[in-house]
């Protein structure tokens, strides 16, 4: 009895001894991977986990309040930059620009390159822009964004400068989805059965090996296995371009009805560059099936939009003969090289006369609610 009682303890003894072997040798390749292989800082690029991206009603998303962003911080409402002072002085011209994350990012951001642009000429020397841009936004988060937080803020002029999230490179297949929407749709709310989430699944999602390792079946799990049916490949384009162009009609009619010009700009992409300018640029103007493809989408984005009647600016032409570095993936702008958009935005709002008054008075005076952050309005 005695012997059995050992083999017995020896046993557990070992056991034991595996498993907490085991558990530093995992612990301690995580702590290497992350240290020396991933950035100190992880952010997963199909994950709500950044300071970019807050969960906020209505909009989805916006940046997280107080967080910096280049030299730059995001607002009480989780924008980049200072928000717009109220009452608007009277002097001032005052312009929000929505959009996804070329409008979000880089050192310097687009509305500065349009103050840029508009402040060389005595016409726009009162020009002011502010940023309400937010990476991976599509353009129906915009058109609430222009109604929950835009307007109140007397803006003379809205801009939505975008075309990339919602008809050259979506994610989501399903229209006007917005980017990562179905993580939240895959999360355990309450009154779902915990039997019907995987618990280990749960636990690995902690270690960024495994999600290194088994990024495509986790998407395939978590992400783009939304339980929805999705239309044909050739429906969903046609119905991205529809979406995406009554989006743009109706900000038009919301921003005129509240006194205020609206302007969409189509954004430019490297695929319709004619000559790389680094084997970033390459590797993408290579793929002959996809630069086709994306002529193809800008082809058929600026035909609809011609046909219609509110005011838009084609940008996406201004580095197609550029052979200078531009791109640093297929959409994102080198910094130093992207005050282009800012310039093509500025001749549009020339030379479609939006300085012009929509009308002398608007027909309701809005504050600012603070629903959902609190804080000081305008810095």
């Amino acid at each position: 009895m005695h012997d059995s009682n050992q083999k017995i303890e020896r046993f557990l003894a070992r056991t034991f001894m595996v498993l907490i072997s085991s558990v530093l040798c995992l612990t301690s390749a995580e702590i290497i991977y992350r240290t020396f292989v991933r950035e100190k800082v992880l952010k997963d690029a199909w994950m709500l986990t950044d300071d970019n991206h807050v969960p906020r009603p209505y909009v989805m998303a916006t940046g997280r309040p107080g967080s910096p962003i280049y030299n730059d911080f995001h607002n009480e409402l989780g924008y980049r930059g200072h928000l717009p002072v109220l009452p608007k002085p009277s002097d001032e011209f005052r312009v929000i620009v929505l959009g996804g994350s070329t409008v979000h990012f880089n050192k310097v951001d687009i509305p500065r390159y349009i103050e840029a642009a508009a402040h060389k000429e005595a016409i726009g020397k009162n020009l002011k822009a502010y940023n309400f841009g937010i990476a991976s936004s599509v353009s129906q988060q915009d058109l609430v964004r222009l109604v929950t937080d835009v307007i109140e803020y007397d803006p003379d002029l809205v801009i939505h400068y975008g075309g990339g999230n919602d008809v050259f490179a979506v994610v989501d297949p399903r229209v006007n989805y917005p980017h990562r929407f179905s993580l939240y749709e895959k999360k355990v709310w309450e009154g779902q059965s915990v039997r019907e989430y995987p618990f280990f699944h749960s636990i690995l999602l902690g270690s960024q090996i495994y999600r290194d390792l088994f990024t495509e079946d986790i998407k395939k799990r978590d992400f783009a296995d939304s339980g929805f049916a999705t239309p044909a490949a050739n429906q969903t384009e046609e119905l991205r371009l529809w979406a995406y162009t009554q989006n743009m009609e109706i900000m038009n009619h919301i921003s005129q009805s509240f006194g205020i010009n609206f302007l969409s700009v189509i954004q430019p992409m490297v695929y319709f560059k004619k000559n790389a300018g680094s084997e970033v640029e390459k590797s993408f103007l290579q793929n002959t099936e996809q630069v086709n493809t994306q002529e193809e989408r800008r082809r058929n984005i600026l035909f609809t939009f011609s046909h219609k009647k509110f005011p838009y600016a084609d940008c996406t032409g201004i580095y197609d003969e550029s052979k200078e570095e531009v791109f640093r993936d297929y959409i994102h702008l080198v910094d130093g090289k992207d005050s282009l958009p800012g310039e093509c935005i500025w001749k549009a709002i020339k030379e479609k006369n939006l300085m012009a008054k929509v009308r002398k008075e608007r027909p309701l005076n809005l504050q600012p609610s603070h629903l959902f952050f609190t804080g000081n309005q305008g810095q």
